[in-house]
């Protein structure tokens, strides 16, 4: 019954997820096109796991520079795109006590991990929807 209802609650949490993202790229849409955002699309794809990738090497070589600039580039990249949990948890990794602590470091490099996956899942369907129903 317990995991019943935290599946629930996860599908709910991801569906508010991805409403938040629909109605940026719907508004973005409305602005410069749909060539526009499934190009911008892209770009957040490349930016968003390069700078995942930047923030797991800087927390595997002590590099708090490194690590909070990417979690910062991250941080703005998820938040243009909609994805407000993901950028929450960038934020939460961008500060400096949380690079302190190895423990919660990793702690929000996984979450951040889990909701880019969901949100890099999300929008590479949403490209593929928007393609075959212009098509």
């Amino acid at each position: 019954m317990k995991k019943q209802k935290l599946n629930a609650a996860n599908k709910v949490q991801r569906s508010v997820q991805e409403s938040s993202i629909v109605h940026r790229l719907e508004t973005l849409i409305d602005l410069a096109g749909p060539q526009f955002v499934h190009e911008l699309i892209e770009v957040f794809l490349q930016i968003g796991r390069k700078d995942f990738d930047t923030m797991k090497k800087a927390l595997n070589s002590s590099s708090p520079e490194k690590f909070l600039a990417a979690a910062q580039s991250l941080k703005a990249t998820s938040l243009n795109m909609g994805a407000s949990e993901l950028s929450g948890f960038c934020k939460i990794a961008g500060s400096s006590k949380t690079f302190a602590s190895k423990i919660k470091s990793q702690e929000a490099l996984e979450n951040i991990e889990i909701h880019l996956l969901k949100a890099e899942d999300f929008l590479r369907g949403y490209i593929k929807e928007t393609h075959s129903s212009a098509s």
